[in-house]
């Protein structure tokens, strides 16, 4: 039998000024694509809100974007994760690491977002065989990555499933990151001191979401377990309270 966690919609943020502000942003961000409080949120949807024209992530995309077969090209080129390039009037090109996995795409997707929200001007340095890259300061890669994370990991329902010892790996399994983008968001939030030590636990089975508006709106998510090990992705159910 998995653990319940219940959710309820509140305001919660960081104590730190400056994540305070990057956690609202990211929060607009999400609440302007209908995504409710808990929910998983998938960054590649910002594109339909933010001047980015196209990401060229998967090997299929750089194939179909350079008119050949690239599989296998970026093997050797693990320590590059993405590349934010400016087009024409204002709109953006994305480019991602197709080597690296899907959770760890979508992690380096919702940090180059973060450059965008966070309106960071890089500096453009023209490399020896005259190509131009973007380069950032490290407080601004810094606050893009804490972008990144409040997009996935929101403040405010972690702090709820955490206080009610949700496991790392079942809040990683929830939201469809990594266990180490949760940990990297703990340390950074400060949010470490009431986690859960690592032991064996079964996985979240069902979070339970109350939404303010309208009164009775309530959703769950259903993480089934089972004996294998293998967690399935959660899925959205709806109460009949719901409109829909």
């Amino acid at each position: 039998m998995g653990q319940r966690i219940h959710l309820y919609y509140s305001d919660d943020l960081p104590a730190w000024p400056a994540a305070r502000l990057i956690e609202r942003l990211a929060r607009e961000g999400r609440r302007s694509l209908g995504c409710r409080f808990g929910q998983p949120f998938d960054p590649r949807r910002l594109t339909t809100i933010q001047d980015v024209s196209c990401i060229v992530e998967t090997y299929e995309d750089w194939s179909k974007h350079c008119g050949g077969n690239l599989n296998g090209t970026f093997a050797d080129l693990d320590s590059w994760s993405g590349l934010l390039i400016q087009v024409r009037d204002g709109d953006h090109l994305m480019l991602i690491n197709p080597a690296h996995s899907r959770t760890r795409r979508t992690l380096t997707i919702a940090h180059e977002f973060g450059h965008l929200a966070l309106g960071h001007r890089p500096i453009i340095i023209e490399n020896d065989v005259g190509m131009r890259e973007n380069r950032y300061s490290d407080a601004q890669e810094h606050e893009a990555t804490a972008y990144g994370a409040s997009l996935l990991l929101p403040y405010a329902p972690l702090l709820q499933m955490l206080r009610q010892g949700a496991p790392i790996h079942g809040i990683a399994h929830h939201y469809g990151v990594s266990t180490a983008a949760v940990e990297m968001r703990l340390k950074f939030t400060g949010l470490g001191v009431i986690a859960p030590f690592p032991r064996p636990m079964p996985p979240v089975a069902h979070v339970e979401r109350l939404w303010p508006y309208p009164l009775g709106r309530r959703a769950s998510v259903l993480t089934p377990s089972s004996a294998d090990g293998h967690h399935p992705r959660p899925h959205l159910t709806r109460s009949h309270a719901s409109p829909g």
